[in-house]
């Protein structure tokens, strides 16, 4: 394999952690935004509403499922790091 395509394959492993660690810092920052803008946060629902008044819940960070991708998504990305590390010739 060139090296060019093992950089190749590691961007492209890197993409889905970038992604899921973006998705889950919008989870994750989603209440206070709802909050900071006037609004009531369901914690229940996951959703901001204007109308209703909901009550606080505290949810540990890993409760949430894109904690558990944006993890997932990391080790499978340092796995093929690993994998497509470059070795020495067997020869």
């Amino acid at each position: 394999m060139t090296n060019v395509q093992r950089h190749l394959l590691r961007a492209i492993a890197c993409c889905p952690a970038l992604g899921a660690g973006l998705y889950f810092l919008a989870v994750w920052v989603a209440p206070d935004h709802c909050l900071d803008l006037g609004g009531s946060f369901d914690y229940v629902m996951w959703r901001c509403s204007h109308a209703e008044d909901y009550p606080y819940i505290d949810v540990p960070v890993y409760h949430l499922v894109s904690f558990w991708v944006f993890g997932a998504s990391v080790i499978i990305a340092l796995a093929a790091f690993v994998w497509l590390r470059p070795r020495g010739n067997a020869a």
